[in-house]
């Protein structure tokens, strides 16, 4: 299991992991890249995201990660360079995912773990992590890499819990 730059030698394995997250009825991250059919451009527009150069407005740079395990694509991370107000809010530095078949599997724990380390060379040096307080996994997740409860805060008409990591 490692994390690695997204890389077309995974791409089929992605695409059917974002077929998976749709039939969940789970929408996010891949929505931002654009479509699918160009892999390579695809990836590019991945790689524009550590930039400012490009970013729509209200974006930050983020690099951008996939955790693989056996030759296929298990999750993503994002690891955002700097925080705009609504990721002070909502998101944080890091999000992560990881399609539902792999759910449960401890994979949640190893992407977080595996990308506090590529925050600190960024230079994140207390990294904000936040789930909605009705994510229990995903707060025991935060919890077990270290992530001390900060605050809970109202957003939309959910409550975000807010930890710190300190890197």
């Amino acid at each position: 299991m490692e994390l690695i730059t997204p890389s077309v030698d995974y791409f089929g394995s992605y695409k059917h992991a974002l077929a998976d997250f749709e039939a969940a009825g789970i929408s996010g991250f891949w929505r931002f890249y654009g479509t699918t059919e160009d892999p390579e451009a695809y990836l590019e527009r991945i790689r524009q995201y550590q930039h400012r150069a490009g970013l729509d407005d209200g974006l930050v740079p983020a690099s951008i990660f996939w955790l693989v395990d056996n030759h296929e694509f298990v999750g993503h991370v994002s690891i955002r360079h700097e925080l705009n107000a609504a990721l002070k809010r909502v998101g944080g530095h890091i999000g992560y995912a990881i399609r539902p078949a792999a759910q449960r599997k401890g994979y949640g724990s190893a992407i977080l773990r595996l990308a506090l380390p590529k925050a600190r060379e960024l230079g994140i040096r207390s990294a904000l992590v936040t789930c909605d307080a009705s994510n229990v996994a995903s707060r025991r997740i935060i919890e077990k890499n270290g992530g001390v409860f900060k605050e809970e805060m109202e957003v939309e008409g959910r409550i975000v819990l807010h930890f710190i990591i300190d890197l």
